[in-house]
């Protein structure tokens, strides 16, 4: 939805102003996505928009459930999945 709602701002309506406050939304998750793991993150980010897709596979590293914690309260701070 936000890929497609940036879209229809910058072709269709010509606000850039809201469109460069979607990518700067959009930056700051992948940035927190980043921090981590990105596999398992991204993992962790899919299973709050309600997809079950487990946990990583040796030889990737597992995330602990502090950590995934930490990340999930970022990214609800960013007002994932919701906004996005």
């Amino acid at each position: 939805p936000a890929g497609q709602r940036l879209l229809d701002l910058t072709v269709q309506a010509g606000d850039v102003r809201e469109a460069m406050r979607l990518q700067h939304k959009a930056d700051d998750l992948i940035e927190a996505l980043l921090d981590y793991n990105v596999v398992e993150a991204v993992k962790v980010a899919l299973t709050l928009k309600g997809y079950d897709v487990g946990d990583v596979t040796p030889p990737l590293p597992r995330m602990s459930d502090a950590q995934k914690a930490a990340l999930t309260a970022r990214l609800r701070e960013l007002g994932f999945p919701e906004e996005f």
